[in-house]
């Protein structure tokens, strides 16, 4: 499997989203919609956000579902970035 999001570059999106405009005042929802939005791969299959926590997506080459409603809060950057990568490798 080829992976196209790995540590390094979820880091990078992490900082690059951080530094948005009153991305700070953003819920939860809200953050893990931006973050899973630009990790998601371009390709057939559109990103979806559901209402509830779960974003549907073509993620390093495989369509899957993330369920937010189980992410440690996204200010928590190493909780949240290591669970990221478990919930893609998995």
């Amino acid at each position: 499997m080829i992976l196209r999001n790995t540590l390094q570059t979820l880091e990078q999106i992490y900082h690059y989203l951080t530094e948005r405009p009153h991305f700070h005042r953003y819920s939860q929802y809200e953050r893990l919609n931006a973050f899973f939005a630009e990790i998601h791969d371009t390709g057939s299959i559109e990103f979806e956000a559901g209402q509830s926590y779960l974003f549907k997506g073509i993620f390093n080459g495989k369509p899957k579902v993330m369920d937010g409603s189980k992410a440690p809060a996204f200010a928590h950057k190493q909780e949240f970035l290591s669970w990221v990568q478990q919930q893609l490798n998995s």
